[in-house]
């Protein structure tokens, strides 16, 4: 064996454990980098294999949601309309029962015509403040449940009216408080659509001088989402009647306003809803005022301080703001097709 052959191996031989050659090194360095880029690269594939399986249960479970609201909804309608029509059939009587008072008229200091019972009593309040009496229902004065109803409240005893509006809605609205039905259906089921239902603080122990129904902006139309067509005045033409029957009596109103308002009170578009239930003149028509001034349309439709008004509210893109639209009850012996002429 030659010198340089053992010099040559010796050059070659670590001194300190760690190899010589920069090629060798380099390799393995490259290894250890590309198994770690696999690594991570396998996580974040595992971690976007996930979400698109949370996706997709969460899109099967909504779809699957929608399924069952629109059943319980066709459920309801076949209990509602069946009934109507034995209802038409065999209609009740319409009597007042002897030895019940019926409603009387009064009249207010401003003239204004206002249905009050004999037995009902207020806590006095000063003559310069004109008050509406409570009304009684005209044609049920003892609040006589139809049989349609009775039937729905099987179902749901929360159950306190059916909303028909044109071909965009016509589905039963619930009263509990205004909470539970923001996210269950009218059996009581778990539905992010939720249910239309009616402000807690209306009472139907007497005919109320404001129904407040509350109901979802949904983007598929589903409970109050296409109250925005109501904003384009050829829907508003066209549909410009809304009926509302409650459990004493039924109800056919007349649009007047569309428009958004203000929960915040240093809006000059806010509204107080209280104050569209008040007996006080003068707050009744200071929310009467604001539903007119918020308006996108036009219309030559009068509103009474003791008409009774259906409020229809939902949620925009604004969380301060609300869209709304307001309707007045047709009284009686009005024309439907002039009402309609007054819509311009």
């Amino acid at each position: 064996m030659s010198v340089h052959q053992w010099t040559g191996r010796k050059t070659q031989k670590p001194e300190s454990g760690i190899p010589v050659n920069g090629h060798q090194w380099s390799g393995r360095r490259r290894r250890k980098k590309k198994n770690n880029r696999n690594v991570w690269t396998l996580i974040l594939l595992i971690i976007f294999g996930l979400l698109v399986l949370f996706g997709i249960i969460r899109l099967i479970g909504s779809v699957m949601e929608q399924k069952s609201s629109k059943e319980t909804d066709d459920q309801m309608r076949l209990i509602y309309y069946t009934e109507e029509v034995a209802e038409t059939l065999t209609p009740a009587p319409t009597s007042t029962p002897e030895g019940r008072p019926s409603p009387q008229i009064t009249v207010e200091p401003s003239g204004l015509h206002t249905f009050a019972m004999p037995d009902h009593t207020e806590a006095p309040t000063p003559s310069s403040v004109p008050r509406l009496g409570k009304q009684g229902y005209p044609g049920n004065p003892e609040r006589s449940v139809s049989t349609r109803f009775q039937s729905l409240r099987k179902e749901n005893k929360d159950i306190i009216g059916w909303l028909t509006i044109g071909s965009m809605v016509d589905e039963a609205v619930v009263q509990l408080d205004n909470e539970f039905y923001m996210d269950h259906n009218v059996k009581k089921e778990p539905d992010v659509s939720g249910a239309i239902f009616l402000d807690q603080i209306v009472s139907l122990e007497s005919r109320p001088y404001a129904l407040i129904l509350y109901g979802h902006n949904m983007k598929n139309g589903a409970r109050f989402g296409n109250l925005r067509n109501f904003e384009r005045l050829d829907f508003y033409r066209k549909y410009p009647f809304i009926t509302f029957d409650t459990l004493y009596e039924e109800g056919r109103y007349v649009v007047f306003s569309v428009g958004v308002i203000s929960t915040e009170e240093s809006d000059p578009h806010y509204l107080d809803f209280f104050a569209l239930n008040s007996r006080r003149l003068d707050e009744r028509q200071q929310a009467i005022e604001v539903l007119k001034a918020v308006s996108v349309h036009s219309s030559a439709i009068d509103v009474a301080l003791d008409d009774q008004i259906l409020l229809l509210v939902t949620c925009v893109e604004n969380d301060s703001d609300r869209r709304i639209v307001a309707a007045r009850r047709i009284r009686e012996g009005e024309d439907q097709q002039r009402l309609k002429q007054m819509i311009q």
